[in-house]
């Protein structure tokens, strides 16, 4: 009995220390990385049925729990778990519940990804049908919020080394109409591919960095799309079926832009555009702004505002 009082103390003991000096900060490790690190409940209860003397018990017991923490500290530092719990307080905020709440109470579809520290540029490839979907910018620490409500999609995440690759496809389509609101993290830098058919996508990137916006503008599909000024040179190529709706892009006043494309007659202002060369327009301020935008586009659908 005293040797199990003895056993019981250390680990206790040990734990208490360990405890101890995460609180003051003398030892880095997250909680959240608890649920990684369960394998070593059954090493625990394991030694616990070994038929050695207790002792021994008890000093394996506390080796178990040192590599334990050890291993959680090792996951905190190397594989970024330490930074879920900064990430939980930064979208459950108190002008964020609501939207929240209404999130999960009118969607029937519902995700939260989060990207490593090393990812400062994402590629997102994405397909929307039947239904109205919007991006939106979201200062949550390295996370992406999907929301639908509709057709079912198919959201997934992966990176390599800096970059992070966002894909979002409809597993069905039943051409009901569907809702969808994407929540990105306004601090990556951004590359996307956009498709749509019978749907109508809002993109506001007004705080994002994006430098290539490819959209691919299928039947019946409608587009409104906000540029900013984040970066220097923004690449947009757009390609049209005949029966895609309207294309609208709204460019900072301050920045200049270039459109091509083959359906044009460059004899003929368009949009405050003047010709340059064969399917080459430009905007007055072209050569002197700091931001420059360009466009390349097989339809004339599209319409420029500054």
């Amino acid at each position: 009995m005293k040797k199990n009082g003895i056993v019981l103390g250390l680990i206790l003991v040990v734990v208490g220390f360990i405890i101890l000096l995460k609180s003051f900060g003398l030892l880095s490790f997250s909680w959240w990385t608890i649920w990684k690190v369960w394998p070593f409940v059954f090493i625990f209860i394991g030694i616990g049925i070994l038929p050695i003397d207790k002792t021994w018990k008890g000093l394996l017991h506390i080796i178990t729990i040192v590599a334990c923490v050890s291993t959680m500290i090792y996951m905190s530092n190397n594989n970024d778990y330490s930074t879920w719990r900064e990430r939980l307080r930064s979208f459950i905020d108190k002008q964020d519940l609501k939207e929240l709440k209404d999130d999960i109470l009118n969607s029937d579809q519902i995700s939260y990804f989060g990207f490593s520290d090393s990812v400062t540029y994402v590629k997102v490839d994405a397909k929307f049908a039947s239904g109205k979907y919007a991006f939106e910018t979201k200062p949550y620490k390295k996370m992406l919020r999907f929301t639908f409500c509709g057709n079912s999609y198919s959201t997934s995440i992966t990176e390599d080394k800096t970059i992070g690759f966002l894909s979002m496809y409809p597993k069905t389509w039943n051409n009901n109409e569907s809702t969808g609101k994407i929540s990105l993290f306004e601090d990556f830098g951004y590359k996307f591919h956009l498709q749509g058919e019978k749907s109508e996508v809002l993109l506001n990137a007004i705080n994002l960095r994006i430098d290539t916006l490819e959209i691919i503008a299928n039947e019946a599909s409608i587009w409104q799309v906000t540029l900013s000024k984040l970066v220097p040179e923004i690449y947009v190529y757009i390609n049209a079926n005949p029966d895609a709706g309207s294309i609208v892009l709204t460019i900072p006043a301050s920045s200049g832009y270039q459109f091509t494309t083959s359906v044009l007659s460059d004899t003929v202002q368009w949009n405050n555009l003047h010709p340059v060369e064969t399917g080459t327009y430009r905007s007055d301020n072209f050569k002197e702004t700091e931001t420059r935008i360009f466009i390349q586009s097989n339809t004339r659908k599209v319409e420029m505002r500054q």
